[in-house]
């Protein structure tokens, strides 16, 4: 199958700068959990399993952060840390994740929410001086979190923090069924 269309502005994964913000909308892990369980031959939490089957692009969320301002924006398919590093290489940046503002859903553990993918929540980079209600402009618009989890520096890759430690991650996600 072929899929043809075109984005009228559409917000790039090249835009980030040192100095920038790093945004999350939603709760991470929950699909992520769910694969788990099947895989064990479990039944998934119903919250993890609807996350999972049941997924809403976030086309509005992110064109309203289009119009907010965002400089960078990436889908969180492949996992927060692994798409965080698809945003990094194609800024030419560093892209800094502080583990403990990383929103985990309810069903959810740390490493699930840094390291699953299968969501369509949002990595958004925005400017260093974005407006402090921005989160809770975006919540109101779209009964949603858009939570602040780290930032934007010179150099390369991603670097998960905990307490301002590097946090040793094991693996990355692998797509259900691969």
């Amino acid at each position: 199958m072929v899929v043809v269309g075109r984005a009228a502005d559409p917000v790039l994964r090249s835009g980030a700068a040192d100095g920038d913000t790093l945004w999350v909308t939603g709760r991470l892990g929950g699909p992520a959990t769910a694969i788990t369980a099947w895989e064990l031959g479990e039944t998934p939490d119903a919250v993890a399993r609807d996350r999972f089957v049941g997924p809403k692009p976030r086309v509005s969320e992110a064109q309203w952060l289009r119009d907010a301002g965002a400089k960078a924006l990436i889908d969180l398919s492949d996992g927060l840390v692994a798409d965080a590093g698809q945003l990094a290489a194609a800024s030419g940046v560093a892209c800094v994740v502080e583990s403990a503002h990383v929103p985990v859903h309810s069903s959810a553990d740390e490493e699930a929410a840094l390291l699953g993918g299968e969501e369509f929540e949002l990595l958004v980079v925005m400017p260093g001086d974005v407006r402090a209600d921005l989160g809770a402009g975006f919540e109101h618009t779209f009964s949603l979190p858009l939570t602040g989890i780290g930032h934007v520096e010179s150099g390369s890759g991603v670097r998960v923090l905990k307490a301002g430690v590097p946090l040793k991650l094991n693996g990355g996600f692998r797509h259900f069924g691969s």
